[in-house]
Parts: C-alpha cells; sequence; structure tokens
C-alpha cells in the first residue's frame, strides 16, 4: 500500500503550503525537553536493527501493540527483533487517527525514503535494516538530518553528565536538564538513592539542611556543564508548603523507610520544588512543569516492565489552587524565573493558559508559557486546539514552540508534524478574515514559534 503521506500532507491551502516550504521546513529544530540517551549520542554507534532504533523505547508504540492484542513477549520481551519488527507493523495498519501512525509514517519516508506503508511479510525489515548500517545513520548524523541543533535531555541531580562532558559537534549542543523528581517521589528505594545523591555531591545527607546543600551543590554542577533547564514532573501540586523544621522530621522520616502521609509527602514535594525553583531563578534557568499524568496506575504491568511502560493516563486533579499557590510563592520572594506549564488533561487547558498569563511580567517577554501540547495531547486536534487556547489567551509571537519529550531518535519528524499543523492554522485563520494576510509577517510568526523563541528562552544566542 502506498504511503499517502507526501509533500503536503496537512497543507490545505497554499497559503498554508507556502509558509511550511518557504519558512518553516528547514529552520533548525531546539528542544528543549527529549528523553533522549546522552551516552547513544555521544558514541554515536549505527543501529544493529530498525527494531532496536525504533520499538526499543518507545512506550507509545507499545501501548497499541498491546491494544492490537501482541503479545508482551514481542513488546517489551525476548522475542526476536524481526518478530517484534512485524508484530508493529501488524499494529501500525490498525490505527489511522492515532498520532503514532503519522509519525511512524513520516519518520519511515523521511529518514528511510520508503514509499509504502509497512505490510506483514514484506521486505521492509531487510530494506529498513541495509539503510542502518551507513555513516547517513548514527545518532548524530540523524539529528543533522533533521537541522536538530540543540537536545536537552532529563537528567537526575545524581548523575555525572559524563557523555555530556566529553560532547562536541559542529552545530549539535547537547544539554543537561535538571530533573529532581527522585527527591520528593517516596518508594523502597527511597534510602539507596538518597545515598547516591549524597556520593555525587560529595557530602553525608543526614538531614533536610544537608539535602538542601547537596541539591545545591549538584545544580552548581549541572550550570558548571551547561545546563539552563530544570524540569518538575508530578501530578499535581497543594496549596501549602512546610517549615524547614517540618520538611526535615518528615525526611528523616523517610530515610528510615516509613512513608509519609499523603499530606506530609506533598508538602515534602512542595518544599523541594520551592527550593529547587529558587535556585532556577538564581542561575537565570528556564524550568518546566509537567503536571496531570497519573503514572504507573496498571500494577502488574509497572512490577513486571517498571516505569514508562506505557502504564500511564491523564488524571482527573484540580490544579489551579496548588500551581498558582507554589507560583505566587515564587513570585512573592522574587525567585520566579521563566516557566513553562505542561498539562495532560483537555479539560484543564484554558484554567492553565490563564494562570500563566497572571505571572506574566518582570520586563520578560513570553516569561510564562503554556508549554506545548503534550503526551496524550500531542496530536492533531490537541495541537490545532492548543493553538488556538495560546492565540485567544496569551500571545502566539512569544510561544516557545514543540519539543519531542521522546526517547527516540526519529522522532524529530514530529517537529515537522507540528509545522504542518501550525502552518495550516494560521493560514486557515487569513482565510477567515481574523489574521493579516501579510506574508512577512506571517513568516516571523512561523520563525518564532518553530525556532527562534525557544532558542532565545534558553538565554543561547540566537542563529541566523
Amino acid at each position: 500500500m502506498k504511503n499517502f503521506i507526501d509533500q503536503d500532507f496537512l497543507l490545505e491551502s497554499e497559503l498554508s503550503k507556502r509558509l511550511y516550504f518557504d519558512v518553516a521546513k528547514d529552520l533548525p529544530i531546539v528542544d528543549y525537553h527529549c528523553h533522549l540517551d546522552a551516552t547513544e549520542i555521544l558514541e554515536n554507534k549505527n543501529f544493529s536493527t530498525i527494531s532496536d532504533l525504533w520499538l526499543k523505547h518507545d512506550h507509545y508504540k507499545w501501548r497499541l501493540m498491546r491494544t492490537a492484542g501482541i503479545d508482551e513477549d514481542f513488546i517489551t520481551g525476548s522475542a526476536a527483533p524481526g518478530d517484534k519488527y512485524e508484530a508493529f507493523v501488524k499494529t501500525l495498519n490498525l490505527c489511522p487517527g492515532n498520532p503514532v501512525y503519522y509519525w511512524s509514517l513520516m519518520e519511515l519516508s523521511q529518514y528511510f525514503g520508503l514509499e509504502t506503508i509497512p505490510q506483514e511479510s514484506d521486505n521492509s525489515y531487510e530494506f529498513l535494516n541495509k539503510q542502518l548500517a551507513s555513516p547517513e545513520f548514527t545518532p548524530q548524523a540523524l539529528l543533522e538530518q533533521r537541522g536538530v541543533r540543540l537536545v536537552c535531555t532529563t537528567d537526575d541531580p545524581s548523575d555525572d553528565l559524563a557523555a555530556h562532558k566529553r560532547f562536541a559537534h559542529r552545530t549539535i549542543q547537547l544539554m543537561p536538564g535538571f530533573r529532581p523528581d527522585n527527591i520528593y517521589i517516596f518508594n523502597n528505594n527511597y534510602y539507596s538513592y538518597i545515598q547516591r545523591l549524597a556520593l555525587s555531591a560529595n557530602q553525608k545527607i543526614n538531614n533536610i539542611e544537608d539535602l538542601c546543600a547537596a541539591v545545591k551543590v549538584r545544580h552548581d554542577y549541572f550550570h558548571e556543564n551547561g545546563c539552563r533547564v530544570a524540569d518538575f514532573g508530578a501530578d499535581f501540586l497543594v496549596s501549602e508548603t512546610l517549615s524547614e523544621k517540618e520538611a526535615d522530621r518528615i525526611f528523616k522520616k523517610m530515610l528510615k523507610g516509613k512513608a509519609p502521609s499523603e499530606k506530609e509527602l506533598y508538602g515534602f514535594k512542595n518544599f523541594i520544588i520551592l527550593f529547587v525553583a529558587k535556585l532556577n531563578h538564581s542561575r537565570g534557568w528556564y524550568q518546566q512543569f509537567h503536571l496531570g499524568v497519573i503514572r504507573n496506575i496498571n500494577p502488574t504491568l509497572f512490577r513486571c516492565y517498571g516505569r514508562d511502560a506505557g502504564g500511564d493516563s491523564v488524571g482527573g486533579f484540580s490544579h489551579c489552587n496548588g500551581l498558582s499557590f507554589v507560583l505566587g510563592q515564587l513570585e512573592q520572594s522574587g525567585a520566579l524565573a521563566r516557566t513553562a506549564l505542561y498539562n495532560a488533561n483537555p479539560a484543564d487547558s484554558v484554567m492553565f493558559a490563564s494562570l500563566a498569563q497572571s505571572f506574566q511580567g518582570g520586563g520578560i517577554k513570553g516569561k510564562m508559557q503554556y508549554g506545548p501540547a503534550w503526551w496524550f495531547l500531542d496530536n492533531f486536534s490537541g495541537i490545532s486546539d492548543h493553538l488556538e487556547i495560546i492565540a485567544s489567551q496569551s500571545s502566539l509571537f512569544t510561544f516557545a514552540g514543540m519539543v519531542t519529550d521522546s526517547r527516540s531518535l526519529l522522532s524529530y519528524s514530529r517537529h515537522d508534524y507540528f509545522r504542518r499543523i501550525l502552518c495550516n492554522f494560521i493560514a486557515k485563520k487569513v482565510d477567515a478574515g481574523v489574521f493579516p494576510e501579510d506574508f512577512d509577517y506571517l513568516s516571523k510568526l512561523v520563525q518564532a514559534i518553530s525556532y527562534k523563541n525557544s532558542y532565545e528562552y534558553l538565554g543561547l544566542k540566537f542563529e541566523k
């Protein structure tokens, strides 16, 4: 079957095509949030099979494969790479309308030149594997193909950043991202994690004062090694924080392996987030809050395969009071950094956008962002609705654009997917008579959202 995704995919008018082909298509990519493996990028080794490159870490694909009735052995298990590929091909042909369907076909076409939709038992597995051996398919070459200029990974405060420190490339910057979630997430391995953090900071951690000092040491280390982005992941935030004395009591309880109450845990989470957020402001970093997902809700899946296996869902949390409290605390203390708020539930989208608007200021253009359409909203309708909400609640010209939020090196086709939707969105507004029909003006809008704003928000020099 012919791959129907041609050069005009998602572009419904002559203006949308002109904006895409003359402006958006070849702009560089700044990916300020992803989960790529920095060591894999540094070592720059060819992949053995398309399954290793395309399926190994992609829980978006895994979820669909389970929906298609594929046995777990062909998803995360020990089945041969070719059999896993065949299982995904079977799945792919069952899900038109799902963003994974379009991303996958775009990846096969743009990276490999595959002009057909793969079918079971065709020769596509051999066709793709043959290309993987060439120099054009090393990790760094894949990034170069899509014009990626910045890759910002997601890293624990205890990470040594060895790959980031060694990486040197003519056009690509590899930036660490500081994500302190493990400090405020309690589990059976909490004590071991804190000991690892202590080792990385070269100091003992016995109380909350020690913990904050160690976090500061690691924050400084990340800054020295190029980090300019922090990221908080949480289901939701609460409208309270703790005194240092209370935080110390709860932290010592957690070190002993005793589970805190829900109230204690959420108070402790706010305490750590506020502490780190103030460090972010002092360093001039850009921070992100990823909220609204309920994670690892399938206990069997989590027990057998761990986190990030595809057992997550949109959450039904109440965000407004807790999030506004945390941002208000930071604003009141003069420590609110440039911030992006990510939301997973479409029912909360306008609230997130309007809340961000309430904290603009400081003479900083677009200081508060309603971050890009994320996870369960990263699809045609989700992105289109997201652009509409930003236009109505904020300013499109200050929107920092798209991220991959991905573990796959082929996922940069998602930026192309986003840019096509963006150009079509703008052209439809012109056709409706609500945007000016001025190509130079519209070109600047596309450039700002696709590339320029994100680069500037990270404090980096805009590449002409």
